[in-house]
């Protein structure tokens, strides 16, 4: 690459060399010139660029940052709890036992960390699955989604992911805001 890069260069000074020499006008040479610059340039870039992503490579997320704090795992457990409560409350008409929000500390598909604090936006993103047991039915029913937290309001919003059925429509939505 440096090479075709070197003969690229070597091959467009020699072209201006030779349009001087053959008497063209100032107004040529200055054209020739600039489209010099431009080719130095842009070829000075692209390197520059390449340069920089070669030599410092995208470091892998990691995930367990947040899980392995213990005072930042209990703020975040502390929130899907209250969460978990909710939703439970507002998607269960009998209520249930046994109640838990299990957080979800692994990567996405996309190789995002699904339980995040986001420097940017000032949103906590808790990926979580809360389950229970009917208090009438003992059935098992889970909800699995994402709890977004502003940090700068403290307001809350739900976001489904799946469900075990048999919930209605957008209950998670009604009582988390």
């Amino acid at each position: 690459m440096f090479q075709n890069f070197t003969q690229k260069q070597h091959n467009s000074a020699m072209e201006i060399r030779d349009h001087q020499k053959n008497g063209a006008s100032l107004k040529s040479r200055m054209s020739k010139k600039n489209f010099q610059t431009t080719i130095v340039m842009k070829s000075f870039m692209s390197i520059l660029v390449l340069c920089c992503f070669t030599a410092f490579p995208v470091s892998a997320q990691d995930c367990s940052e947040l899980k392995n704090d213990p005072e930042m795992r209990q703020e975040l457990q502390s929130l899907a709890n209250t969460a978990g409560s909710d939703l439970m409350k507002c998607c269960s008409k009998w209520g249930g036992n046994n109640l838990k929000a299990t957080i979800i500390w692994d990567k996405d598909e996309d190789g995002l960390c699904q339980t995040r604090i986001s420097k940017l936006t000032k949103v906590i993103t808790i990926t979580m699955t809360v389950s229970w047991t009917g208090s009438i039915s003992g059935a098992s029913y889970w909800i699995k989604g994402r709890l977004l937290f502003n940090m700068e309001n403290s307001s809350r919003k739900w976001e489904k992911i799946s469900d075990s059925g048999g919930f209605q429509s957008g209950c998670g939505n009604d009582c988390i805001h």
